[in-house]
């Protein structure tokens, strides 16, 4: 578990610089691979949601910020 979440935030990580560099379809392949690797991080999703935005696909960043607002109930939920 600890080596998927390595991955997943070097990917998150990588998928930041490519954003920043404006290669958006680069940024959602590893904001995607980070989902596949840890699928509860919010952040990912959040990333990913706004690398669609600026390709203008709001339907897909739509989806994507609805699951980090089901992420963050979730865990709301559980802290309780």
């Amino acid at each position: 578990m600890i080596k998927e979440t390595k991955a997943a935030g070097a990917y998150c990580n990588r998928g930041n610089a490519l954003f920043a560099k404006g290669d958006y379809a680069r940024a959602i392949a590893d904001y995607t691979k980070a989902i596949e690797l840890q699928p509860n991080s919010a952040a990912a999703y959040q990333a990913r949601g706004e690398a669609y935005a600026k390709q203008h696909n709001a339907a897909l960043a739509q989806a994507d910020y609805d699951i980090v607002l089901q992420i963050g109930r979730q865990q709301s939920t559980a802290a309780q």
